[in-house]
């Protein structure tokens, strides 16, 4: 006599779907990371810049400069007085405009935001900051939140192989439960049933008393395997019988 189970087609499909939604969810992330969000940078740059009247409709946009919120805040820090400060630190802005009567705004953009430089005669009247659609720590954090679900899926991929590579072997020396050998005359009895799905058996190794859980979310042919033994060694059998099951059954549609 030989039994062989392996795991459940539902435990294999289980894991198969967390594979499979932690990748989704880490790429959908990933791409946010590194395409979504710089497109979205983009699009936004462009209609603000095109409703400011600084980018005729024709004209492409292309943002290279990566300075941040934060660079904008150590400059109003140090309190510049003149655009030669400003274009030290920023290079040459995206564009400038004038008025007869001294005024003139230069703007320099990046891929985060825009900073505005208004002058009057020559000096800094006023700085300010224009956020595009998200700012450079929004986007790093896709990258983490990526990484979570990846980690996920990774945990996922190792159940799967410890699942797939599950076998459990009754044959007329006993059971191999994966490398685990356990001869009948060392299992002393089932405890711990629980009509979900599992039993805990009660064995003996090296003197000492042991349990060894059997779920049907792991052992496709659980029952078959828990009467097997049973029959083998004598031991009282945890699971209902089918007279049993059928007197409940009766029992429930007559209530």
């Amino acid at each position: 006599m030989r039994l062989e189970s392996g795991a459940p087609r539902s435990s294999k499909t289980y894991w198969a779907v967390i594979i499979v939604v932690m990748i989704g969810v880490s790429a959908w992330f990933a791409y946010d990371w590194r395409i979504g969000y710089a497109k979205e940078n983009v699009k936004t740059a462009r209609k603000i810049l095109m409703d400011q009247g600084l980018l005729a409709v024709t004209e492409a946009l292309a943002l290279t400069a990566e300075f941040t919120h934060q660079d904008f805040r150590e400059l109003q820090a140090a309190e510049p007085r003149s655009p030669s400060q400003v274009r030290s630190r920023f290079a040459e802005p995206f564009t400038v405009r004038s008025d007869t009567s001294g005024n003139a705004g230069e703007y320099y953009v990046s891929l985060y935001g825009m900073i505005t430089v208004e002058t009057t005669n020559g000096r800094i009247t006023n700085l300010s900051w224009t956020k595009w659609y998200k700012g450079k720590d929004e986007i790093q954090a896709q990258l983490y939140w990526a990484c979570m679900p990846a980690l996920a899926a990774f945990f996922a991929v190792f159940k799967t192989f410890k699942t797939m590579s599950l076998r459990v072997t009754l044959d007329d020396a006993g059971m191999t439960y994966g490398g685990l050998q356990i001869a009948y005359a060392e299992m002393t009895a089932f405890t711990g049933y629980n009509a979900k799905g599992w039993v805990d058996l009660n064995h003996r190794a090296g003197g000492n008393e042991k349990k060894l859980r059997l779920d049907n979310q792991r052992v496709d042919k659980y029952e078959e395997i828990i009467r097997t033994i049973c029959e083998k060694t004598q031991l009282e059998c945890p699971l209902p019988n089918d007279g049993d099951a059928q007197d409940a059954d009766d029992q429930h549609d007559a209530e």
